[in-house]
């Protein structure tokens, strides 16, 4: 599923189509001779043991990265299957994890078709087409629902050289 929906750089590969090195259900066709970037990447559902089975990205159709920088955890959905993520027991794992995470300033943010939602405890916040150089800031709007603290998310754009 990462070779469906990830872009490879060093392939000119864009996001949401198969890999044309990739035999789904097989594996790479270039496994020995694939790009560093395809070589370092590790699916959350590998580097972490916790997570069940039935999350496996052929099954779940979601693909769980977490991104160094910002700590957060990013999860790629399958563009044939967009709303896996709000699937069970997807959804209230996603919910879960954004519970735990949260208060270490770590956010799930779900990506299907490059649209950003923030995943939180309590509601989703949908944020739009996020560049890839684009922040993501979640911010805290001082007042508290019905559903416990409210938040804001906001698009920083990157700022391109001259």
């Amino acid at each position: 599923m990462c070779c469906k929906v990830l872009a490879i750089e060093a392939l000119a590969k864009p996001m949401n189509v198969w890999c044309p090195h990739c035999a789904p259900g097989r594996g790479c066709k270039i496994y020995e001779s694939r790009p560093a970037e395809c070589r370092t990447f590790s699916c959350g559902w590998l580097l972490d043991t916790t997570i069940p089975e039935d999350w496996k990205p052929d099954r779940s159709k979601l693909v769980i990265f977490p991104e160094p920088e910002t700590r957060n955890t990013l999860v790629h959905v399958d563009p044939g299957t967009p709303d896996a993520w709000r699937r069970e027991p997807y959804y209230s794992g996603l919910r879960e994890k954004a519970a735990r995470d949260l208060p270490s300033g770590t956010t799930v943010i779900v990506v299907v078709n490059g649209k950003a939602t923030i995943v939180l405890p309590n509601e989703d916040l949908y944020v739009g087409v996020v560049d890839p150089n684009d922040k993501i800031v979640l911010s805290v709007t001082g007042s508290t629902g019905p559903n416990g603290t409210q938040f804001e998310a906001k698009i920083v754009k990157s700022a391109l050289p001259d």
